[in-house]
């Protein structure tokens, strides 16, 4: 085995682990099954590189077969393209960080009994930090209450602010949304009705913040900022990829 040979099967076989380790903590998700296979694919080509080199050869052999690799390689080359652009504009929309005051928009995410979910308390984090460090913010925490949830995420996210010592009456709820573009339209009434101010700042995972901000932008706002929360780096890669996927669907609605 060849030194190249070897460590392309241990990149690919720790990507493996990455995308298929988060179902072991019942997160299942798009991303973790297309990295999953994405990653059992090359797995496959690298251990068995001779026998792959040999059929793409046969397979220009003939008028037919040469179609068929030079579509197949274009697919991926336009897969690859997509995915270093798509990132490229997630990575951008991560750093775009609040200039001046800006009303704050905190995304539900799962609530478990009545406490938040790891990853919801993550971002509750994020807004208590902003909160704290500009005393005249406003928040809009935006969560409905799910079928396996005993309160709303709004609820949720709400005591969970007033018990880090952020004033109540700083705090909006928005308890009806069930999706990030309900989340943001929803919350757009509510700074309409009250007069707050029309730049804002999305607290959600890094990942998920140039989705947000283009729903947003939809919904009609002009300015919007990102306040990006901690995510376990074990998680990254499987939430990455799905973005992707759910990135493309906005696009295309």
């Amino acid at each position: 085995m060849t030194l190249v040979k070897f460590i392309l099967l241990c990149a690919e076989v720790f990507l493996l682990v990455l995308f298929l380790f988060p179902i072991i903590l019942d997160v299942l998700n798009f991303g973790n099954i297309a990295g999953g296979i994405a990653c059992a694919i090359m797995l496959i080509v690298t251990i068995f590189s001779k026998q792959f080199l040999s059929l793409v050869i046969s397979l220009w052999q003939t008028p037919l077969g040469r179609v068929f690799v030079i579509f197949v390689s274009a697919i991926i080359a336009a897969g690859v393209v997509l995915a270093v652009v798509l990132s490229a504009l997630m990575i951008k929309a991560q750093r775009n960080k609040p200039e001046g005051d800006t009303a704050v928009i905190a995304l539900g995410c799962k609530v478990k009994g009545n406490r938040p979910s790891r990853m919801l308390r993550y971002r509750l984090d994020k807004a208590y930090e902003y909160l704290s460090e500009n005393e005249d913010a406003v928040c809009i925490v935006s969560g409905g209450q799910g079928d396996d949830e005993l309160i709303s995420e709004a609820e949720c996210m709400y005591s969970y602010l007033v018990r880090k010592g952020i004033e109540s009456k700083r705090i909006v709820k928005e308890d009806k949304a069930t999706s990030t573009e309900e989340n943001l339209k929803l919350s757009k009434k509510i700074i309409d009705e009250k007069s707050l101010p029309k730049s804002i700042s999305i607290v959600t995972d890094g990942f998920h913040q140039y989705r947000a901000s283009y729903i947003a932008k939809k919904c009609g706002f002009k300015q919007v900022y990102a306040l990006c929360s901690y995510t376990k780096w074990q998680y990254i890669p499987s939430y990455w990829v799905r973005e992707w996927a759910a990135i493309l669907n906005e696009w295309l609605k």
